[in-house]
């Protein structure tokens, strides 16, 4: 990399933490007004744009070419000091706010505080009234020039100085207390119509976030405990608005009951929360972990008596995504699989909406492809355990045998999965037929 790509990186990763900055500034202040869910959405999706780039270390796309220390600017931080007590890196800002703060004042501190941030607020008061450089046409090769002369002369971003980098667990905290408020007063503000949107803004956010940690190609050990520990963070929150009669003791929240709309996204965040080898406490130390509970909830949250089709779609792909992630310990209980195809069974004798049949097909494909395909034999598979070229040998014959174990398990109920999927083959909606036939596909070479 020549030093102005460096610089230019170097500029772009500055930018973007210092629009998080910005960003986070007003979306932790606690009045609600038109508009701050697009904050909330902006900051997501930069956070979102950084967290490959920031887990893999990638310094170059950072602008840093010190490899032996970490990169003052990165934008975001996967680091699992101070794990739900830092907003920025370093700032224990949680603890400051919980016990300095007052949620009433909209005026409060925020994260970053400092007095640089005063022309932070000048700079964005005269944007609203300055559009005299809007025509301007931008040079980039007089850019570079500038980039290159100005290496030597740099300043340092208008941020605190003891402002580090944004925390990914966090980000993800701030929007689970701006989606549950944590003080009664809140709460019942919280129920408004006119605050619904955004807290449902909120949840989808995290949602976001927690997907796209989970889809990082490269897991390490490191990774998936920060996985773990993000779950234990949120599923506190999330379950007992879900399961009430089940998790009401756990949080007094669960007395208040919730729209529809913020039942179903909490089942999204949790299953963008799972991770590959769910139910593994053997100890029994989180019951919040434990799949049975879990898919038993999901059942009941989507049967036949929940009146909302976005609830049900929602509950039947939370438990494809914990089909998909549980261990292989675990899906060998006959009573997850038979809450799980309850779920199915429910899904697909809903009429009205086929959106919520889709679902209950999801789900069986996703039990079907634990299993693998028919070059199950070989190491190829369908399923999202698929291997690599560069997996090593001992990964893939552990891979294989977890698909045994997937095909001894789910043999048992082979009729019933058939004929779940053959009575949706002639259903009107073609997405039905389609999933329906891939499921009977994935199942041909089954003994």
């Amino acid at each position: 990399y020549s030093p102005a790509d460096l610089l230019r990186s170097k500029r772009r990763a500055e930018s973007s933490l210092a629009a998080l900055a910005a960003c986070i500034k007003l979306m932790v202040k606690p009045r609600i007004w038109t508009g701050k869910a697009d904050v909330v959405k902006a900051a997501t999706k930069i956070a979102s744009q950084w967290v490959v780039v920031c887990s893999e270390n990638d310094w170059a796309a950072l602008g840093w070419n010190e490899t032996d220390k970490a990169c003052p600017w990165m934008p975001i931080s996967g680091s699992l000091e101070s794990f739900g007590i830092d907003l920025f890196v370093g700032d224990a800002w949680f603890e400051q706010r919980h016990s300095e703060m007052d949620l009433d004042d909209g005026d409060g501190e925020y994260p970053g505080a400092s007095e640089g941030d005063s022309e932070l607020d000048a700079t964005m008061e005269e944007g609203k009234d300055s559009n005299e450089n809007a025509n301007v046409k931008i040079d980039f090769d007089e850019g570079d020039n500038i980039l290159i002369s100005d290496t030597e002369t740099e300043q340092k971003p208008n941020l605190d100085d003891n402002a580090g980098s944004l925390s990914f667990h966090g980000l993800c905290k701030a929007l689970l207390e701006q989606a549950f408020q944590s003080s009664s007063s809140q709460i019942s503000a919280a129920l408004a119509d006119d605050v619904l949107p955004y807290r449902a803004s909120c949840l989808a956010c995290l949602s976001d976030l927690l997907r796209i940690l989970s889809n990082i190609p490269t897991m390490t050990e490191s990774l998936l405990k920060y996985q773990v520990d993000l779950y234990r963070m949120v599923a506190p929150a999330f379950l007992p608005v879900v399961g009430k009669e089940m998790f009401a003791e756990a949080n007094e929240k669960s007395s208040a009951t919730e729209p529809p709309l913020i039942i179903a996204k909490c089942l999204d965040c949790l299953a963008s929360a799972f991770w590959k080898g769910i139910g593994n406490d053997v100890n029994g130390n989180h019951p919040e972990e434990e799949t049975v509970s879990l898919s038993g909830i999901l059942r009941s949250v989507g049967g036949s008596k929940q009146p909302a089709w976005t609830v049900r779609e929602s509950s039947v792909l939370c438990a494809a995504s914990l089909a998909s992630r549980c261990s292989v310990s675990c899906l060998r209980n006959h009573r997850l699989i038979d809450n799980f195809l309850e779920s199915s069974k429910h899904a697909l004798r809903d009429r009205k909406f086929w959106k919520v049949r889709v679902a209950g097909l999801q789900l069986l494909l996703t039990l079907v492809g634990r299993a693998g395909d028919a070059t199950a034999s070989g190491g190829g598979s369908s399923s999202v355990f698929t291997m690599t070229t560069a997996t090593p040998p001992s990964v893939v014959d552990a891979n294989k045998k977890e698909k045994q174990l997937a095909l001894e398990t789910l043999l048992p109920h082979k009729e019933t999965i058939l004929q779940l999927a053959r009575s949706s083959l002639t259903d009107n909606e073609s997405k039905v037929t389609a999933l329906a036939s891939d499921v009977i596909n994935a199942m041909v070479w089954w003994p």
